[in-house]
């Protein structure tokens, strides 16, 4: 039932939500009798935050040009390639050779265990660095290198999901983990960041889902980007974007990506994250392998299309970085091209340094191929040189000079510094979306919920001792661990859990994303016949939200199953009412008649849980769509300011200017777990 008030609603008409959010706020429908203190027609979108420019020092261009006398033309082409390195303590046999007989631009650093390995391995490639004297790019992924697939001695903290960062949809969220993520690189040694992306969700129908989206939004996307490098451009870390032109997500197994975007719209949509962040200048650019149809006429991937390259980037964009085109050795190049023949093709177009997930011999082979090539006038001298300034000017203006890397054991406890936890969990907690609470489920309560049972494929054991804070003795637990190899559910594993669920009032289910889930449905259906109140959570992409209409209220995490912690100990507070707050944005200026009494009330204007859903499922479940429950159980304190030097502490306060003029309102509001929320929006007063 949507939310009504008798008389005016102003709050209600002006605070529309980017989706469909549906008010059901049954606790709080009594009629109100003042006029709200907000106008009819606010549509606009709130100010985007845009990150403003730091000022780079001057480019002493000297350096860079003695650095590229002083090599010879293997020198040169070596310079243009940005490889990966295997190892766990630095780079051995093939990568060692590689990198002291044709020493690269730059080396990315794949998945370690622990942050003081990866310090270890990037001090190894400083010593290649300083035997070179050449600036070296010493790369990483923090997403890669942190991931835990069968590393269960990972020491790295839990990192949001780029996923759950637009699912919070929140600047100071944004802000914290991009902090955050410029702190652990540096610290480890890294000068460079290869991402995040900012390809926009998928698109076309079959495509695999993913956590490693900033969604569907092209708005939120540029406005992350932009947020995420001054976050790297202050924390002393090179940030290269990743995926130009966009639509790199749009694959089928065993298929190439491709972007569907029709030729007038990409402004707006695929390319607005990356137009936004060309006008930073930012050093270094990647562009993908994604087929560019609408862009290409060839159809050639992004990476080797003059189109993308030297057309678009260069010629009506301006950009005036390194292009970094690849990677070169990816399984969609392989198959279609030789690989000194598309490193080739790619230079040819205007890249300015290939990517390769490789090293070793291969690297060295392309190498002399294209020396071969350059000598036998197929490749330009000219254009070589070119790109390998540009390289070298980049290096020496963004990455040149020691980067101190901190004595292992001090960063062994890096992943659990209180400030470093307290960002992610900020992003977990804001970005946990309700989506469905009939009969106003949730939020759970100590007396009528209980007893609880918490059952599922994933993070069972977390939520319960989570939980277990709250109830205490009245949570148990039943984990499925059978779904996790056979992948569903089984009818026994079904049987033994309703038998054994006993008087259960509510049962929450935790469900990880999985491409069966026939055994998930009947699961719900069954503790439902058995008279529990059933509450699905599901883990990781989204996708399986439209598969559980018959629970009574379902909440949306993007965590990786293989990291949970973090994120179930928030969603217990979620379940438990302490979700954390959103307050609406507002559209435009608010509209006052001097002496007119309007009621400003807080229950109007927020949202609890605070996260959106980042991506569209369905047409009853598009993106931005989200349902609030009852606030007044977070909200322990309220601040109004209005303005004019009278404030009120009441969460619905009448008030009424005395004098024309325009008077920026601040509310603040305090929840249960002693985080405060902040908004301004501005009253123009007229006689």
């Amino acid at each position: 039932m949507p939310y009504t008030m008798r008389g005016h609603s102003v709050w209600r008409d002006m605070f529309a939500l980017v989706g469909c959010l549906v008010l059901a706020l049954g606790t709080w429908e009594a009629a109100r009798a003042q006029v709200s203190a907000f106008g009819d027609d606010a549509a606009v979108q709130p100010d985007r935050r845009t990150a403003s420019q730091t000022a780079a020092p001057e480019l002493d261009a000297e350096p860079a040009e003695t650095m590229l006398q002083s090599l010879d033309l293997k020198g040169r082409v070596s310079q243009l390639m940005l490889v990966t390195l295997q190892g766990e303590r630095g780079p051995q046999g093939p990568d060692l050779t590689l990198l002291r007989t044709y020493t690269p631009g730059g080396a990315v650093v794949r998945q370690m265990l622990t942050p003081d390995m990866a310090a270890v391995f990037a001090r190894s490639l400083k010593t290649i660095e300083a035997e070179s004297r050449i600036p070296m790019l010493i790369g990483c992924d923090m997403y890669e290198l942190a991931r835990r697939e069968r590393l269960a001695r990972s020491t790295f903290i839990q990192l949001p999901t780029l996923l759950a960062v637009a699912a919070a949809n929140d600047p100071a969220a944004t802000g914290a983990w991009a902090r955050l993520l410029a702190a652990h690189v540096r610290e480890m040694g890294f000068n460079l960041h290869l991402g995040p992306s900012l390809e926009l969700a998928p698109t076309l129908e079959g495509a695999p889902p993913t956590l490693d989206t900033l969604g569907s939004s092209p708005t939120f996307v540029a406005d992350a980007g932009e947020t995420i490098y001054q976050a790297f451009l202050e924390g002393g870390v090179a940030l290269m974007p990743m995926g130009f032109p966009g639509g790199g997500l749009n694959r089928l197994p065993k298929s190439a990506a491709v972007l569907l975007t029709p030729a007038p719209l990409m402004r707006d949509e695929d390319l607005l994250p990356y137009l936004r962040l060309i006008a930073h200048n930012p050093p270094f650019l990647h562009v993908g392998n994604t087929l560019v149809p609408m862009l290409d006429p060839h159809n050639r991937p992004a990476s080797l299309s003059p189109a993308v390259m030297q057309d678009l980037l260069r010629g009506e964009l301006r950009y005036a970085g390194v292009i970094v085109a690849g990677p070169i050795d990816a399984d969609e190049m392989i198959t279609a091209y030789d690989t000194a023949e598309a490193a080739a093709l790619a230079l040819e177009s205007g890249a300015d340094m290939l990517y390769w997930r490789g090293g070793g011999e291969r690297i060295m082979r392309v190498v002399d191929r294209l020396v071969q090539m350059v000598e036998a006038g197929r490749i330009s001298e000219a254009a070589v040189n070119a790109a390998a300034a540009r390289v070298l000017a980049a290096k020496v203006e963004y990455v040149r000079g020691e980067r101190l890397i901190p004595k292992e054991r001090k960063l062994m406890g890096l992943g659990s510094r209180k400030e470093i936890v307290q960002a992610a969990q900020l992003v977990e907690r804001r970005s946990i979306t309700l989506i469905q609470n009939r009969g106003q489920a949730l939020p759970l309560r100590k007396d009528s919920s209980t007893p609880i049972l918490v059952t599922g494929t994933a993070g069972v054991v977390e939520l319960y001792e989570a939980l277990s804070k709250y109830a205490r003795k009245r949570v148990g637990k039943h984990t499925i661990l059978t779904a996790k190899h056979v992948g569903d559910i089984e009818d026994f594993e079904v049987q033994r859990v309703t038998r054994r669920a006993g008087p259960v009032r509510t049962a929450v289910c935790v469900f990880a994303d999985a491409p069966r889930v026939h055994g998930q449905i009947k699961l719900v259906r069954e503790l439902k016949g058995k008279g529990a109140t059933v509450v699905v959570v599901l883990l990781g992409h989204p996708r399986n939200a439209v598969h559980f209409a018959d629970a009574d209220a379902m909440l949306l995490a993007y965590c990786d199953a293989a990291t949970t912690g973090e994120t179930l100990r928030a969603m217990a507070d979620v379940l438990m009412g302490e979700g954390p707050v959103r307050i609406l944005e507002s559209s435009g200026d608010l509209q006052f008649r001097t002496g007119e009494t309007r009621t400003f009330d807080v229950m109007e204007i927020i949202q609890v849980p605070a996260g959106r859903l980042p991506v569209t499922l369905s047409e009853a479940l598009p993106a931005g769509f989200a349902v609030p429950y009852d606030p007044s159980f977070t909200v322990k304190q309220v601040l109004w300011n209005f303005g004019d030097g009278k404030r009120s502490k009441q969460a619905r306060t009448p008030f009424a200017y005395a004098a024309p003029g325009r008077y920026p309102i601040t509310l603040e509001i305090r929840d249960a777990r002693k985080n405060t929320t902040t908004a301004v929006f501005h009253a123009v007063v007229r006689d």
